[in-house]
């Protein structure tokens, strides 16, 4: 049993708490962490991104953020002003455009993987290669479970109801 578990607790409930419990202690040290950088909290994972996967469009992006295309692309509009990200036309639809970082976009996000990574190893230096790896393969597992529902859902989940409050 979890340290906050109860006895009448199921297996999900005690799940749900923890995951609730990293969802917040990730949000906070994210907003910590984010203050060392000149640039948002929202558009950090932009910068990261098109760091790991190179050009991509801003649909591309939103999605892999699971984000609203319009958040993405005011964040976009704020990085290519700052001149870490430019738009190119894209070579295979003349249409559109593709996202890139530009060499100081670039260092940004070295700095930032530097950052990320001290933060990291303080918070886990103590722990083994197997022990991560084991706890990687568990939040994996748990993204794919909860995308893989939210896709089967999608278009069956009745609205949620709205709750009544009283005064």
């Amino acid at each position: 049993m979890t340290p906050d578990a109860t006895p009448g607790d199921t297996p999900t409930r005690v799940l749900l708490r923890g995951m609730e419990d990293l969802t917040r202690a990730v949000r906070e040290a994210s907003h910590v962490m984010s203050r060392q950088f000149p640039c948002s909290r929202g558009e950090v994972p932009v910068i990261r991104l098109l760091a790991r996967r190179g050009s991509l469009g801003v649909g591309d992006i939103a999605h892999a953020m699971r984000v609203d295309v319009s958040v993405v692309s005011r964040q976009v509009s704020h990085l290519v002003e700052q001149g870490w990200v430019e738009r190119t036309v894209d070579p295979d639809d003349r249409r559109a455009r593709t996202l890139r970082l530009t060499p100081s976009g670039e260092a940004m996000a070295a700095h930032m993987g530097e950052v990320r990574e001290a933060a990291m190893q303080s918070v886990f230096g103590g722990w083994s290669a197997t022990e991560l790896d084991d706890a990687a393969d568990v939040l994996h597992r748990i993204a794919a479970a909860i995308d893989t529902a939210r896709v089967r859902d999608q278009d069956t989940a009745p609205p949620s109801p709205v709750l009544a409050t009283t005064t």
